[in-house]
């Protein structure tokens, strides 16, 4: 017999003091975790030298890890010479590699910073055009000397690839940064790339890879340019634009954004109902592809490429990585979510996450991973495990 009752036997004993409901091992388990907690909590850990335990006290299941975990993290990154008041309007992480190449940042006010990946210290090159040696006394404590941005129409689009940065604007200008290096964060100058192909068009996203510039306009359409981008910024003659025929399937959707990673076949895009598309069969020798396939799970506002992985932002900010990604498997394999909310996410190509939160302010991710093994807990350190399939379900 199950349950407490409350009637009384005819002797008069109350029933209920010697009627017992019969837990389960799982019950049995649960109450070994939390008879020596001291404060009551929703989730319960236990550890051993080779196993973690978790478990939330009204589920009917128990995680359990045996190979390895990782923990998140997002802190707040301070620049030298920033007031906190400074609101970040956008970021690009995907010119950097390991310890190399620039973050680059646009304030809310039409300022454009560049940094070291792990530099506290900030060159600026700020709004608006022609302007004389500008003392951002409104940024920052210290007068620094400025490189003026090339005109007056707001930037609307920030793509960054290893050792250039471009930038397009709401009227359909697209700027590069000549002099890019790796001892020469700021550059020379601005060099504006003509359109006269595809006078007439006007662009609204742009993202940079190491082999391709990819780009769409207003109305949906997508185009790429073969080249580095980075070459192209000196080069003689300006890239051919070619228009990727297809469009998302379905009446009034459209395309609104587009990205290329490092690796020329991974190529996503977002339409106006918040899907996200992939490119199909991608390769050297035809850097095109043939066209979208739906990659379900999710919605997403914006994505960045990593060297290994695409990172979405959903609607609500909550940050996912496709897992599985290769040149064979080009769409992957799930979706998996990370902890944090965002209002802004970039990647770079080794895989390091820079985000802005919920009030524009600067966030960098750290992830810790640790490994079980049969002599105990080895810290492998800030990189992804090697596999996903770590916790099982009891």
């Amino acid at each position: 017999m199950t349950g407490r009752s409350r009637f009384e036997s005819r002797s008069g004993v109350l029933i209920s003091n010697y009627i017992f409901q019969q837990s389960s091992s799982l019950q049995q388990f649960r109450s070994k975790l939390t008879e020596n907690l001291r404060m009551p909590a929703t989730a319960i850990v236990s550890a051993s030298e080779d196993t973690v335990w978790i478990a939330d006290k009204m589920a009917t299941f128990v995680h359990m890890n045996k190979t390895e975990f990782s923990g998140h993290c997002w802190s707040k990154v301070s620049r030298k010479g920033l007031l906190p008041l400074v609101k970040w309007q956008q970021l690009s992480a995907e010119g950097i590699f390991e310890d190399k190449g620039q973050l680059w940042m646009l304030t809310q006010s039409g300022d454009l910073f560049c940094s070291r990946p792990n530099s506290s210290s900030l060159h600026s090159l700020p709004l608006p055009c022609n302007s004389p040696v500008i003392c951002l006394f409104s940024l920052c404590v210290v007068c620094r000397q400025s490189l003026p941005l090339p005109c007056n129409s707001p930037v609307i689009c920030l793509a960054a690839a290893p050792f250039t940065v471009w930038l397009l604007t709401a009227n359909s200008r697209v700027f590069i940064r000549q002099g890019l290096s790796d001892t020469c964060l700021d550059g020379f100058t601005w060099r504006e790339l003509s359109l006269a192909q595809i006078e007439g068009v006007k662009l609204r996203h742009i993202s940079c890879g190491c082999d391709a510039v990819w780009a769409c306009d207003d109305q949906g359409s997508v185009y790429m340019a073969m080249g580095s981008p980075h070459a192209m910024a000196d080069s003689t003659f300006s890239p051919v634009w070619i228009h990727a025929d297809e469009k998302p399937a379905g009446k009034k959707i459209f395309f609104t954004k587009v990205y290329v990673g490092p690796q020329i076949y991974m190529v996503w895009a977002i339409d106006n109902k918040r899907n996200v598309y992939v490119r199909e069969a991608i390769f050297h020798d035809f850097m095109l592809g043939v066209g979208w396939m739906l990659v379900s799970g999710i919605e997403a506002t914006e994505l960045s490429l990593s060297g290994s992985a695409v990172w979405a932002l959903s609607p609500g900010g909550s940050v996912y990585r496709r897992h599985g990604i290769t040149q064979n498997n080009f769409i992957g394999d799930y979706w998996k979510k990370i902890p944090g909310s965002l209002a802004a996410i970039t990647s770079s190509v080794s895989d390091g996450l820079w985000a802005l939160d919920k009030n524009n302010g600067l966030l960098k991710h750290s992830l810790l991973t640790v490994r079980l093994c049969e002599k105990g807990i080895k810290i492998v350190g800030d990189c992804l495990p090697a596999t996903d399939d770590d916790w099982e379900v009891v």
